[in-house]
């Protein structure tokens, strides 16, 4: 965290003007700059100042002082400048040769007398006068990453380039936004976030509010049946066409539920019986796999047994499967000949949280697999394993599918990921 907040940039300027030894009509100025560390206490994005000599409404001197390597000193000396009370201004700029909108300005009177010396200090306040965050152009959906614009202007409505090492960027509600230091938004559940940031060198700042709306949960199976019943026949959840079917293997049953952190998760889940293998089939009210559409999936699973080389549970779609198999030891995507794998492993009795986002095109499809994302929090950018050599035309069927004792529970799929991964409010 940064320390307190400064209301001016300070940038030293010495400057100690000295005459000759008897009288004369001109006399002369030293200006030394001293330059600190790129820290706040300077406009970091300076690497020049401009220093300015006037006599009443007419310039008499100017002169460029770029940056030095590092924490340094630089000077410059004006000779014959008139004898008279004059006026000093001095600005910062991006440029090394004094180009660019102004960031800081300063100015102060120099009285140039012969034969005396006058030492002062010129303080360079930021010319900061307003600083405005351009809101998004459009509504965000769950998932959207956002880049956010920022309006900084002078007092004369100028525009002024600021590095983002001088701002700081904040979000009140995480688990609807997250924003990182270059105003990038990655949104998360839907709901609303208060979005500021900070200037420090001006101590001027700005806050928008971001609404986070939109998706559509398709379908939802929380099991939610009575303990020791089977699963197959069953028939409720949300979203679906038809009942529960069981493909071979002893009848599953209806066991208590599975949680995960913060995820909303209610009653009860479907636990497959034996190691003989099984596959539970139910059909989804509406066909997924259209080109041009996305869509996440989420499930619970939990594995009972020992894993051995031939270990095989998870669901699938299309054509993939999506949890463990064969001798991985970690949860993957299996489909077309090929595995795609998280690196993480699967561990016996220990409940995963798997979330898979399908881009469904013209030609092979895109499937991402995330293992144990947080709820409430933005998805990673980078998923566990990506798979996008199979194409998997349109469907309507998920399965679930096991060769050992395994827990399925709050299967969920959406159009967002903010559908398919809600969490219980914490106030």
């Amino acid at each position: 965290m940064r320390s307190k907040w400064f209301v001016f940039a300070a940038i030293v300027i010495l400057i100690p003007g000295c005459g000759g030894g008897s009288e004369s009509v001109v006399g002369r100025a030293v200006f030394t700059v001293v330059w600190p560390e790129r820290l706040r206490l300077i406009p970091v994005a300076s690497n020049s100042i401009k220093v300015k000599i006037n006599r009443g409404g007419t310039e008499v001197a100017e002169t460029v002082i770029p940056r030095p390597a590092g924490a340094s000193t630089a000077s410059v000396t004006f000779e014959n400048l008139p004898v008279s009370e004059l006026s000093v201004t001095a600005t910062s700029h991006p440029g090394s040769d004094g180009s660019g909108i102004a960031q800081a300005r300063g100015t102060a009177p120099l009285t140039i007398q012969p034969n005396q010396t006058t030492d002062f200090t010129v303080t360079m306040e930021s010319t900061i006068r307003s600083v405005e965050i351009v809101p998004p152009a459009g509504p965000i959906r769950p998932g959207d990453v956002v880049q956010l614009g920022l309006t900084v202007r002078d007092v004369d409505g100028n525009l002024v380039l600021v590095s983002p090492a001088s701002t700081e960027w904040t979000s009140a509600n995480h688990a609807v936004a997250t924003v990182d230091a270059n105003g990038v938004v990655t949104a998360g559940t839907n709901g609303s976030a208060l979005l500021s940031v900070m200037e420090f060198e001006s101590q001027r700042g700005d806050f928008i509010t971001v609404t986070v709306e939109g998706g559509r949960l398709i379908a939802y199976e929380w099991f939610n049946y009575p303990l020791g019943s089977n699963v197959a026949g069953q028939n409720g959840g949300t979203g679906w066409a038809g009942a529960w079917f069981q493909i071979g293997g002893t009848l599953s049953v209806i066991d208590s539920g599975l949680f995960f952190q913060r995820l909303q998760a209610r009653n009860n889940s479907a636990r497959t019986a034996s190691a003989a293998p099984v596959t539970h089939v139910c059909t989804l009210g509406e066909n997924l796999g259209a080109a041009g559409t996305t869509r996440y999936f989420s499930i619970l699973l939990r594995p009972l047994d020992p894993m051995s080389p031939g270990t095989d549970f998870g669901f699938g779609f299309g054509g993939v499967h999506i949890g463990k198999a064969g001798s991985h030891a970690s949860y993957l995507i299996v489909g077309g000949g090929g595995a795609a794998v998280s690196g993480i492993e699967a561990v016996p009795n220990a409940t995963a949280f798997l979330i898979v986002r399908s881009t469904f095109t013209a030609g092979a499809d895109r499937i991402e697999l995330w293992v144990n994302p947080t709820p409430g929090q933005p998805l990673p950018v980078t998923p566990n394993a990506v798979k996008q050599d199979v194409d998997l035309g349109i469907f309507s069927d998920i399965n679930l599918t096991a060769n050992i004792r395994c827990h399925f529970d709050e299967i969920r799929i959406g159009e967002t990921y903010g559908d398919v991964s809600p969490i219980v409010q914490i106030f």
